[in-house]
């Protein structure tokens, strides 16, 4: 035997009627709707004269005051004929109505058929699934699309019970309720209810009608396109799109919204209870908002409840345990993590986004670095430190593992600004690419020596001096020394011989698209840092030196999933089992006689999109980016600080992009997600070799120390100019990381430089990535590579002679300099870059003493001439004391030594270099023998 609900029909109408009914514009069955025919209940709410007889306007006035005082007697006399006749009457004019629409029907546009501009909740997650953000439509409003599958079976009926019993068996407007109503209507001499059907409110929402007057012609129209979608659209289309879009609580819409906002859990795990809960919300959702009204939404619950009780939907067990259920409320607000990354991700979604979007990031690991991060802030707010800034990527596949982009967001002052993505000057962390394009031209191998000492290059705005960081200055350096120990002079050197034009253009091509100047604009400081660029797009140039000279855009998206289909239809397809069927566990069948009806789009065929196929999805273009400029390929006119190519996925990555721009490492643009070769495999791994060098660091920094992990790594580090910005970037195996650290105000630190500021943090972070994901040792040299005896003096492959020879590489394709003559070797000779070399008399040297010896026998005492010599001597001539002693072919910088004999006095010693039909060089020496 079933039980009543303690909420009846009486006890509804008044609930709806204190709720207000105004706050919804609607409610079904016995409830208050704000529609209806007001003409209607006028005309039946007082009796009227038409009835009766002459007879009776001449009863006597005291016989009307007697009917009078006996109240509505005559009108309840009358009442069930006129109601009857209005039943009738309606009922015909339903059916008049039906057979005329399905006449024009086929004329008229769909009324879901969708309106401008997107209107759902995009959901952020990170790579596991966690939820990261919810961005809202540009109407802010909260909606989670979800498929008629995707809801629970409890709340499918609680949803039928509340709001149309009879949905899966009436047209689109429900005659019995119609009827219903305007008796009700009647009664209460006002209208008190409309008898709208879920194909109704929605008819209403699809014309975006506000809560308003009730009227016969609003309520007529509601009838009309409800007819309307019946016949466009299958029963399972309209619940589906009814439970998506049907207001549900402030700013939010559709129950799987606010099953989430109210319960925290997905709409498909909803008990009888939770279900009912949601179901009573259209009603009036602000009134019964549980958060601020929780008595009045259980109410309404128990009334829910109720009718599915009748409706045979809950037995009177499971009734009885949804009443007495408790309500239990999520208490949660929306997330709001990883914010910097959400904001970029955010600017890298089409105008129309995709409802979900699983990122790279790993939120575990981020707020592991957000913590760390603060504790560095902290630390080093007494000295100036006052933000710092964190990106770590997966390697080779350049996912964006984590993204601080501030040691604090909720700074007021500046912890919204980005340090990942705004432009600082790197320092010298753009020194390593200078020596990679230097190792691919061949100009320098990591054991030639390069000069280290003061000079002056004048240029449009002055002279430009170099100096070290320690202020001081070294003796020729090898070239893996003065990059591991970051010197300034030989870098300069070096960008000097290259030439500033290459270096920026090589700096461009790996992404570095904020040096957007002339290169007169940078001059040679450009090797100092004297440009500006994010973190992010320089942790991307340096992943390029980690996979073999290969660049890569970073990736922040992993998949997301397909925008929705226009209109109020969260997905394109249908569940199994054909439209019009109810879905499992609902009340009710299939109208009868019906055919199944599939969607009109379902039926022709569409054109496929890059969010429906599956297929990559690319990133959005910068605003200031030209339309032949895809993301992924340098420009020079990217936006400063936005990563350029992040792409929506590596679908793509690692494929290699033929030449497009000429150049020695073939570098050209590429499209979204693809790889292009910036540096030869052989540059690469020999810049890759000298950062992870701890000897070659330290002249510079020591060794050991922050810069030294117990794993393989690479690292280098960059600092501005008055100690404003530092940098630290490296990588192991698997994964590498970048770090700035300074203040968003551009203010000196207190001498905190790239090793003590950056640096600490940089090896926490890689310590935790190395903790979470051990890296292996770096691959071996390359077949483009040999390996070398190298003098450690000269710089030169060893040669017999040269003792403590050191290994060293050189590229396989290029000829090995002439071997070390270690027992002739003079300092002054030896070839060093940013040291010119001149035609000259190395030995003897002018103003030398010579002693023979006395033992000697006459004419046994000789001296070895050194001469360096310079491309374009085909001979040397040498003279003694204005008499040709010897001759010696030549070429190119070659040191040549001739044999001469000692004579006691004052001697001349001459050398002429013959140069074809060009004048001779020459140089000579005095000096004395005794």
């Amino acid at each position: 035997m079933t039980k009543t609900s303690p909420y009846g029909f009486a006890g509804l109408a008044k609930a709806s009627s204190s709720d207000g009914s105004a706050d919804s514009g609607r409610a079904s069955d016995g409830l208050a709707e704000n529609s209806g025919a007001s003409s209607l209940a006028l005309k039946y709410a007082s009796p009227g004269t038409s009835g009766t007889s002459a007879k009776d306007s001449e009863d006597s006035a005291e016989a009307r005051r007697a009917d009078r005082q006996a109240g509505a007697a005559p009108f309840r006399k009358s009442f069930p004929r006129k109601a009857a006749a209005l039943a009738v009457n309606l009922l015909a004019a339903f059916f008049f109505l039906m057979a005329a629409f399905h006449i024009i029907a086929g004329r008229l546009p769909d009324p879901l058929s969708g309106g401008g501009g997107w209107d759902w909740t995009v959901r952020l997650t990170d790579r596991h699934g966690a939820l990261l953000r919810e961005y809202l439509s540009p109407g802010l409003s909260r909606r989670d699309l979800t498929p008629l599958e995707g809801f629970s079976p409890h709340l499918i009926n609680a949803v039928i019970a509340a709001e149309d019993k009879r949905f899966w068996k009436h047209p689109g407007a429900d005659p019995m309720a119609i009827a219903r109503a305007a008796l009700t209507d009647l009664r209460a001499r006002r209208i008190v209810s409309g008898g709208s059907t879920i194909t109704m409110q929605l008819a209403r929402i699809s014309l975006g009608l506000a809560p308003g007057p009730r009227t016969f012609r609003r309520k007529a129209k509601e009838t009309l396109l409800a007819f309307l979608i019946e016949r466009r659209h299958s029963k399972r289309e309209i619940l589906e799109a009814y439970l998506n879009v049907t207001p549900t609580g402030p700013g939010t819409f559709g129950f799987a919204a606010a099953s989430k906002l109210y319960l925290g859990k997905p709409p498909r795990n909803l008990s009888p209870a939770e279900a009912a809960l949601l179901a009573g919300l259209p009603a009036a959702p602000s009134r019964l908002n549980p958060f601020r009204n929780p008595e009045r939404a259980l109410e309404r619950r128990a009334w829910v409840l109720g009718r599915m009780l009748i409706q045979g939907t809950l037995t009177e067990d499971e009734y009885s345990r949804a009443l007495s259920e408790p309500l239990r409320l999520s208490g949660s607000t929306p997330p709001f993590l990883a914010p910097h990354f959400a904001a970029k991700v955010r600017e890298l979604l089409p105008p129309e986004p995709p409802e979900h979007v699983r990122s790279a990031l790993d939120l575990d690991l981020q707020l592991q670095i957000e913590k760390l991060a603060r504790e560095t802030v902290e630390t080093g707010r007494n000295r100036g430190l006052e933000q710092v800034a964190v990106v770590v990527i997966s390697l080779p596949d350049r996912e964006v593992l984590a993204w601080v982009g501030s040691g604090d967001f909720h700074n007021p002052r500046d912890g919204q600004l980005d340090g990942v993505s705004n432009p600082r000057q790197p320092g010298s962390a753009l020194k390593p690419f200078i020596y990679a394009a230097a190792f691919d031209l061949g100009l320098i191998a990591p054991s030639s020596l390069m000069a280290d000492e003061p000079s002056d290059y004048p240029g449009w705005n002055g002279v430009f001096s170099p100096r070290n960081y320690s202020g001081g200055f070294s003796v020729p350096v090898s070239a893996r020394t003065a990059l591991g120990s970051s010197l300034n002079i030989p870098a300069v050197n070096l960008t000097n011989a290259l030439g500033v034009s290459r270096v920026l253009a090589k700096l461009r091509e790996l992404g570095l698209s904020s040096l957007n100047r002339d290169h007169d604009f940078y001059g040679l400081g450009l090797a100092l840092g004297g440009g500006e660029v994010s973190l992010i797009d320089l942790l991307s140039a340096y992943a390029a030196l980690a996979d073999s000279g290969l660049w890569k855009p970073p990736v922040l998206i992993l998949e997301a999933s397909p925008a929705p289909e226009p209109g109020f239809f969260p997905r394109k397809a249908r569940a199994a089992g054909g439209p019009g069927a109810p879905p499992a566990g609902a009340a009710g069948e299939s109208r009868p006689g019906s055919t199944p009806r599939s969607h009109a789009s379902e039926e022709e065929p569409q054109p496929a999109s890059p969010a429906r196929s599956g297929a990559p999805m690319p990133a959005a273009r910068s605003e200031s980016t030209p339309d032949a400029a895809l993301p992924g390929a340098a420009s020079e006119e990217a936006r400063p600080g936005t990563p350029t190519g992040a792409s929506w996925s590596g679908a793509e990555a690692g494929q290699e992009v033929p030449s497009a721009a000429g150049g020695p490492t073939g570098a050209g643009p590429a499209a979204p997600g693809q790889a292009r070769r910036v540096f030869s495999t052989a540059a690469a791994f020999m810049v890759r070799d000298i950062l992870s060098d701890d000897r070659a660091r330290a002249l510079g920094f020591g060794t050991g120390g922050v810069l030294s992990t117990s794993y393989p790594s690479a690292v280098k580090t960059g600092t501005s100019t008055n100690f404003r910005d530092n940098f630290c970037l490296g990588f192991a195996s698997g994964f590498a990381v970048g770090v700035w650290a300074g203040n968003f105000q551009a203010q000196p630190m207190s001498r905190i430089s790239g090793v003590t500021g950056a640096g600490e943090l940089w090896r926490k972070v890689m310590d935790l990535m190395a903790a979470r994901r051990p890296p292996a040792p770096f691959p071996k040299a390359p077949d483009s590579v040999r390996e070398v005896r190298v003098c450690p003096v000269s710089g030169l492959p060893a040669g017999p002679d040269c003792p403590n020879s050191v290994q060293d590489y050189f590229p396989a394709d290029r000829p090995l300099p002439r071997q070390c003559l270690h027992s002739e070797m003079d300092l002054a000779a030896i070839p060093v870059l940013g040291r010119e070399l001149r035609f000259q008399l190395i030995r003897p040297s002018s103003r030398e003493i010579y002693a023979l010896d006395p033992e000697a026998h006459p004419g046994e005492a000789r001296l070895l001439a050194l001469v360096q010599s310079v491309p374009g001597v085909e001979e040397l001539v040498f003279s003694l004391n204005g008499r040709t002693v010897g001759r010696r072919r030549v070429d190119g910088y070659a040191r040549a030594s001739f044999s001469i004999p000692l004579t006691r006095g004052q001697n001349r010693l001459e050398v002429e270099g013959l140069r074809g039909n060009m004048a001779p060089l020459r140089d000579r020496a005095n000096y004395t023998v005794r």
